[in-house]
């Protein structure tokens, strides 16, 4: 695994890939561990429907509103527990697809507007990238809307976020087989309510069941 990770630098004979990727292929993967947000902002202007995010938004929010009503019913809760869970339930947020910041470009330019590129100069460009890397990793700044992603929406994920109570499901997973908006609503529903009920119970597993929206018990 250790190798791994060094085949970019190590001498080809030593490495003995089957295949080398062409140069646009590793240009692209580079692009994409500093600029990655750029880039989805360009994908989603030119092939994503901002329907589409609104129509999965809303039918997440119906499941959600089910899920809450079983608790309800549930004959070994008490009073108190019903009424914590329920509202921890309606506390949690959701942005399917994409982070809405990306789409603007004030914000956009700000989480960039420290990168240091130098034109015609690789290596300089290459320091002043990772510098800004190592200083959005390790900020002690304010609650930012853009650190709510933990994922970039090109990575096929779904998860949910104990610290910020939220969940996201990215716009990779909003294609076919889970998703399609020429899918009948049953399709939809059971593509959709599979990925947000295992995330959603992660609210409640054995370690957050026990504390609030502030991580605090």
């Amino acid at each position: 695994m250790f190798l791994y990770g060094m085949t970019d630098y190590l001498p080809k004979d030593m490495v003995m890939p089957e295949k080398i990727f062409p140069r646009e292929i590793a240009c692209r993967k580079s692009l994409l561990k500093f600029f990655a947000a750029p880039m989805i902002a360009l994908y989603v202007q030119d092939y994503f429907k901002p329907e589409t995010k609104a129509k999965v938004t809303s039918i997440l929010e119906n499941i959600r509103k089910e899920i809450v009503k079983t608790f309800t019913g549930v004959p070994w809760m008490d009073d108190n527990l019903r009424k914590a869970l329920i509202r921890k339930a309606q506390l949690l947020e959701m942005d399917p697809a994409h982070p809405d910041w990306i789409l603007d470009q004030v914000t956009l330019d700000k989480v960039y507007e420290k990168a240091e590129v130098f034109p015609g100069e690789l290596l300089k460009s290459v320091i002043g990238i990772r510098k800004e890397v190592i200083r959005q990793r390790f900020q002690l700044e304010p609650y930012s809307p853009t650190i709510s992603w933990e994922y970039m929406p090109f990575n096929r994920y779904a998860y949910s976020n104990a610290q910020l109570l939220s969940i996201n499901i990215t716009i990779s997973f909003l294609q076919p087989p889970i998703y399609s908006h020429l899918f009948p609503k049953s399709f939809q529903y059971g593509g959709l309510g599979c990925l947000f009920g295992h995330e959603f119970m992660h609210a409640f597993d054995i370690v957050r069941r026990l504390v609030d929206r502030n991580f605090l018990p």
